[in-house]
């Protein structure tokens, strides 16, 4: 996004803002159509237990993961290429952030009678290799010693991944990246602007949504230090309470998209039996329609994650 073409079309320079207009940008789109197909046909079968939506979903998961003229090949080795300089790189890893809501819809959809079990199992298939390639190829080890927004998108990916194909040992090692990592770092650290601090916030409280259900009251640890998940959402409460500090903040992209409905209040608020959070939830609207302020959202359809608990008991 940042990089565009030096003097006489040569290497390519970073310049942090604006972003290049030019950037190949359609991977990121198809991607993002997939987890809103997906994450709607899902969530229509929760609510109706209508095998239909079963039925379709599986034709768009087969041409993403099993047919072999259209599948993704389960790694990123060209993500976030710069020409001129590099084929790919491990931060590329964020872009699949929107993967996550596709585990959870075959999660959910998983006992359905009208997905077959070769089906289910060439679905899960596919995520345990990516899982395997963003936990062992040197890409996915360089994200994994990065204590940003980089790490948190790793670990809500590897915890909904592992959860999905049953992953055990990746579920540990996200847990304690969580208590070890996440909570203590990224509660003190400074955000570089109010859409920063909102993204990191609400990928932490996915990743403590989804290992909940492996370890429960994730949402009550707290470290010995005292940090834990519910000082992090009561910055983004204030936040979006303080329609003043909104307006002197003005420092990012695509101002007036934000704040939508935060994950982080939902999840903490249902864990908490919050009811002030869940109220406040409410209160914002649905989503985006901007495409870049899309790709820094990762949850449309909340129904996924709350069920996640029924859905794989």
């Amino acid at each position: 996004d940042y990089w565009w073409p030096g003097p006489f079309n040569q290497l390519h320079i970073r310049e942090h803002e604006p972003t290049n207009p030019d950037n190949f940008i359609e991977h990121r789109k198809l991607i993002i159509r997939l987890r809103v197909i997906t994450g709607s046909l899902a969530s229509a079968y929760l609510i109706t237990n209508d095998d239909k939506y079963v039925i379709s979903l599986a034709t768009h998961l087969n041409a993403w993961f099993v047919d072999k003229r259209t599948r993704m090949s389960p790694h990123l080795l060209y993500s976030q290429a710069i020409p001129g300089s590099v084929p790919g790189q491990g931060f590329g890893i964020v872009d699949t952030i929107h993967l996550v809501e596709v585990a959870l819809a075959i999660i959910t959809i998983q006992k359905s009678s009208a997905l077959s079990k070769d089906d289910l199992s060439h679905f899960v298939a596919w995520f345990s290799e990516y899982l395997a390639w963003i936990v062992h190829h040197p890409y996915g080890k360089l994200v994994q010693r990065y204590s940003s927004n980089h790490i948190i998108c790793w670990v809500m990916q590897a915890a909904a991944f592992a959860t999905l194909t049953k992953n055990d040992r990746v579920l540990q090692i996200c847990l304690e990246v969580y208590k070890d990592q996440l909570i203590p770092n990224q509660m003190n650290a400074k955000a570089e602007s109010i859409s920063h601090a909102l993204f990191t916030q609400n990928a932490i409280a996915a990743v403590c949504q989804i290992l909940s259900f492996y370890e429960q009251d994730l949402f009550l640890f707290q470290t010995t230090q005292g940090e834990d998940i519910r000082r992090g959402v009561k910055s983004i409460q204030s936040y979006v309470e303080d329609t003043e500090k909104r307006q002197y903040q003005q420092n990012v992209p695509h101002w007036t998209y934000f704040p939508v409905r935060q994950c982080a209040l939902l999840f903490t608020g249902l864990a908490l039996s919050n009811i002030k959070l869940l109220d406040l939830w409410k209160s914002l609207r649905l989503n985006m329609d901007e495409l870049e302020a899309q790709q820094a959202t990762f949850i449309d359809y909340p129904l996924l994650w709350v069920y996640l608990h029924q859905a794989t008991s």
